[in-house]
């Protein structure tokens, strides 16, 4: 994993049973991305303790060969504790509420790249980013978090269930996660900011993910896909490239469909 701070750019070269990439070029689409407007955002609590987090991200075009491959996503951030306090014991009732959604695609002719996550624990947290363009052309054209006046929070509306899988002897069986969403906020009104429907293919979870260990669970939905529909500042969303979800388990069986909850 190297940095190439003059262009600036990244290459990633990996060599596993599963997997291997030699020379993957990561190629910023624009500036690095304060998330949360100053890249310093609450994160929520666990056992007591608050939670902040210095959080980056770059939007970048993969080359494998000197061959485009697609989209991705860089995101880099540290967690800390907000207060010098000390941690309660575990509890059966610990969660981590957590969703983070990113999304590449085209408006007006030209490339939008959005993120949007919420955090319940201790909160609401929540931030949107939307970016335009990209080289000289780039901008960050939105930067709202929860301290923001908006006529709509960012809103989450799990629209599709599906089980976390059972990891161990002693994972609880009741744990639902989602597979498609409803993301909307507003400025002036609702939706006038975020007005989306996504989903992701059921079954892809990521095992001992940091913040599925820091929510009890042993398995984390980090899930990929193409499919978005529905509007950006009012207008429509084209050419979805990369769409990203990433959720922790939802213990919340009251929330729940009921015929969902009675099988």
């Amino acid at each position: 994993w190297q940095l190439e701070a003059a262009e600036p750019r990244y290459r990633l070269s990996i060599a596993s049973p599963e997997l291997t990439l030699n020379d993957l070029l990561l190629r910023p689409q624009g500036s690095l991305i304060n998330e949360g407007v100053d890249g310093d955002i609450g994160v929520g609590t666990f056992r007591g303790v608050p939670i902040v987090s210095n959080y980056h991200a770059d939007w970048v075009s993969l080359e494998l060969g000197a061959t485009g491959r697609g989209l991705g996503r860089l995101d880099m951030q540290g967690l800390r504790p907000g207060a010098l306090v000390p941690p309660q014991p575990p509890s059966p009732n610990d969660d981590y509420d957590h969703h983070w959604f990113a999304i590449a695609a085209e408006q007006d002719g030209e490339p939008v790249w959005i993120s949007a996550w919420r955090n319940e624990t201790g909160g609401p947290f929540w931030a949107i980013t939307v970016a335009r363009g990209s080289g000289s052309g780039w901008r960050v054209e939105t930067a709202r978090t929860e301290a923001s006046s908006m006529a709509e929070p960012l809103t989450i509306a799990t629209l599709t269930w599906q089980p976390v899988p059972v990891t161990g002897p002693n994972a609880p069986r009741d744990q639902f996660t989602g597979s498609r969403w409803r993301l909307s906020a507003g400025v002036q009104q609702p939706g006038d900011l975020l007005n989306l429907e996504l989903d992701v293919p059921p079954g892809q979870f990521a095992t001992n993910a940091r913040q599925s260990i820091i929510g009890g669970s042993a398995a984390m939905l980090e899930g990929i896909s193409t499919n978005v529909s529905g509007t950006v500042a009012g207008r429509p969303l084209r050419n979805p490239q990369l769409v990203v979800a990433e959720a922790t388990d939802e213990a919340y069986l009251a929330l729940l469909p009921l015929v969902l909850r009675e099988t």
